[in-house]
């Protein structure tokens, strides 16, 4: 039985709430991670993994 369109948004937040909280970073407190929409979210990310050095 397919899911109903709440159930289906309820999971994507789950998720997207459960990524956020996964992903720490220096200088980036919990509550400006939160406080991201998911497109700043992923630049953020982008730009993060830019700068770990490569090995």
């Amino acid at each position: 039985m397919p899911k109903s369109v709440v159930e289906e948004v309820y999971s994507i937040q789950e998720q997207w709430v459960g990524l956020k909280r996964s992903v720490t970073s220096p200088g980036l407190s919990f509550s400006e991670v939160s406080a991201m929409d998911i497109f700043d979210f992923f630049t953020v990310l982008r730009d993060l993994r830019r700068k770990e050095p490569q090995q």
